[in-house]
């Protein structure tokens, strides 16, 4: 009887162990990061090469850009550094444990208040899943949700191979093996986050072009950079179109246009520029405009073109806009294709070639969130020499 009682009470003890003994908490997917807080988290593993990001909101639209911080330097093919890709809207959205990145189709909306004749313009045209991965932390149900986005980052974004097979320089694969995400440039910031990867193109290299610029024309490496960048507030009035305005223009066909209207609608692009005394003739800006003059720019030319750019203040000056342009040499270590700056880059390239400016254009409205001039290295050279020539 006291053996049977002695027995009891121990399993009583045991049990009441196993009862007080707290549930085990699974591992958190981004232990032994390095964590950076922002508009994306950005959470780098160094020895795996991985970067884990951390959104916010779903369902909530976005600009992703992709950019050359290591180019081909080719005039006839055209990958040029710190060449800016074509802007993409996009958001993330949740598919049970995966998270899809979506590219919304801007090229058919209706730009109404009704909230049911917007959605029928948008449901009724493709939309493009761009990249799907499985989140770290699928039990969350507030955010950010988390997601390993090391394989978007190294794929090719900004269309290498596609532009070299449409240019005839041969057949090129990117060749995962021989490059990966450079975690080192992953950065977060409070409105985008910035990330970059070495990319290998291997090809057969018979491309008389990739042959007069890269090292190996079979093994063709660049960086490319991507950005995800909010969205600006309200407050950007949006100016329509004119073909003789020497702009360029973003728009698509708005199904919400009064029947009397053309569908096809063109916003102007241009910078939002605010008056801190909106009633006044004169005055100065909230927020000037800064363009930053690439550090690589050799004399005399870089004191010329600091000159010459400054030229443009004038112009806003007699507008009205007092202080509104800038021009100034870039910070020792600025990225000129982070998209926080306006940028004027020296490029250099096997021939001489084109110089060309653009920028990222917010395609709700034609806003400009960064403009951008790429000047061709080989233009003054060429310059002295017709001048030569004519002289002679």
């Amino acid at each position: 009887m006291r053996l049977r009682m002695l027995g009891a009470l121990v399993l009583m003890v045991a049990m009441s162990a196993a009862l007080a003994r707290k549930p085990e908490t699974p591992p958190s997917p981004i232990a032994g990061m390095v964590s950076q807080h922002g508009f994306v988290d950005v959470h780098v593993d160094a020895g795996a090469a991985r970067v884990v990001i951390g959104v916010h909101a779903l369902d909530t639209p976005l600009l992703m850009v992709t950019a050359l911080p290591g180019a081909l330097g080719s005039n006839d093919i055209g990958l040029d550094r710190a060449q800016a890709g074509e802007p993409k809207l996009v958001e993330f959205r949740r598919l049970g444990k995966k998270l899809l990145l979506i590219q919304r189709n801007t090229r058919f909306i209706a730009d109404s208040a009704d909230a049911d004749e917007a959605r029928a313009a948008r449901d009724a045209f493709a939309e493009a899943v761009l990249w799907s991965g499985e989140l770290l932390n699928p039990e969350s149900t507030r955010g950010p949700w988390q997601v390993d986005l090391s394989t978007l980052i190294a794929s090719d974004l900004h269309g290498v191979a596609e532009r070299l097979k449409n240019l005839q320089q041969g057949q090129h694969a990117l060749d995962a093996a021989r490059g990966g995400v450079l975690v080192e440039a992953a950065k977060a910031y409070p409105d985008n986050a910035e990330f970059e990867a070495l990319l290998t193109f291997a090809g057969s290299g018979e491309g008389a072009f990739v042959q007069q610029a890269a090292a190996d024309a079979k093994a063709i490496t660049l960086r490319q950079q991507l950005s995800f960048v909010r969205l600006p507030d309200a407050g950007f009035r949006k100016r329509a179109y004119h073909p003789a305005s020497g702009g360029w223009s973003v728009g698509g066909f708005d199904f919400a246009q009064p029947l009397a209207r053309d569908l096809d609608v063109r916003w102007q692009g241009r910078f939002r520029l605010h008056k801190t005394d909106p009633g006044a003739a004169r005055s100065t800006v909230r927020s000037p405009i800064v363009f930053y003059l690439d550090r690589g720019t050799p004399e005399p030319v870089r004191g010329a073109l600091l000159d010459g750019a400054r030229w443009w203040a004038d112009a806003f000056d007699a507008a009205g806009f007092i202080d509104a342009f800038r021009v100034e040499l870039a910070p020792e270590g600025m990225d000129l294709a982070d998209v926080r700056y306006n940028a004027i880059t020296w490029t250099h390239r096997a021939t001489r070639g084109w110089s060309y400016g653009g920028g990222i254009v917010d395609p709700r409205s034609g806003e400009i969130l960064k403009a951008y001039v790429n000047l061709g290295s080989q233009r003054v050279r060429q310059d002295l020499l017709i001048a030569e020539g004519l002289l002679a």
